[in-house]
């Protein structure tokens, strides 16, 4: 099966999944991603098939030594504000802290580094 048609059936299955379909272990070994390349590919084609809106990103990385991976966070998947969520919404449930920022001007990418108090000084919460 050639790349373009693993990721399409990949982000097929897992569109399916965000939709409510059932939750598989993992993809089937012939639609895995390869490479981070691929992963990202999938990303962009499950927000796709989805039309929902990115209304931020989750960035983390293993370890403080491991290249940190992205994926985009999803308008339909916000709970409500406040302190109660339906557990009955949640096929795996647990607690993971969070650190979230507002940003209230970008930060274009340009070729220096942005330093701590630029950085600092674009967060708006």
């Amino acid at each position: 099966m050639d790349r373009d048609t693993r990721i399409a059936r990949a982000a097929d299955l897992l569109a399916a999944v965000h939709r409510g379909g059932p939750r598989p272990v993992g993809l089937p070994d012939d639609v895995r991603p390869a490479t981070a390349d691929e992963a990202y590919t999938v990303q962009d084609a499950v927000v796709q098939r989805l039309d929902v809106p990115v209304v931020g990103w989750k960035v983390g990385a293993r370890s403080p030594e491991a290249e940190p991976n992205c994926a985009p966070v999803l308008a339909s998947v916000l709970g409500p504000e406040g302190p109660a969520l339906d557990g009955n919404a949640f096929s795996m449930r647990g607690i993971e802290a969070e650190i979230a920022v507002r940003f209230a001007r970008g930060l274009p990418p340009r070729d220096a580094v942005y330093g701590r108090d630029e950085v600092l000084d674009a967060i708006d919460g």
